[in-house]
């Protein structure tokens, strides 16, 4: 199955790590306790063995708001403790962020071409429209 398919059937790799619509993916070590913290592990390719072998979860989008052209969809995985977050430019799908352990996305803004998305337990990452994989955590969950 093709990339954009698994993505427009709510399904990604259940690979923590910002998929792009060039098929690089920043696979993502995300800690939550006491000092939240993000950081890029490795980078793989949506072709390699690793991902083609991982299996798929199911997501939905909960919320969506938009900014010019550019869309943001927020919403949780299938297993309940997981969050997704995509950015689409007039429809296409630009890059997704899938993390297990987030919570689900329940609320983003856009600012100086920046998203800023909020999980249910209250952690929010700051993620450049442009460059994803400098995404960041800006406020620590508010209980674990």
């Amino acid at each position: 199955m093709k990339r954009t398919e698994i993505f427009n059937n709510f399904q990604c790799p259940f690979i923590n790590g910002i998929f792009l619509h060039n098929g690089e993916i920043f696979v993502l070590d995300y800690r939550n306790k006491d000092n939240a913290t993000v950081d890029i592990v490795r980078k793989l390719n949506f072709f390699d063995d690793e991902v083609k072998k991982a299996d798929l979860i199911d997501f939905d989008y909960m919320g969506q708001i938009s900014y010019a052209d550019y869309q943001i969809r927020y919403g949780e995985g299938s297993f309940g403790g997981d969050g997704v977050v995509g950015l689409f430019l007039k429809n296409e799908l630009l890059w997704f962020l899938f993390l297990e352990n987030s919570n689900p996305f329940c609320k983003a803004i856009i600012k100086d071409h920046i998203a800023f998305v909020q999980s249910t337990n209250g952690v929010i990452f700051s993620i450049p429209i442009d460059n994803p994989q400098l995404l960041q955590v800006v406020k620590n969950p508010d209980f674990l």
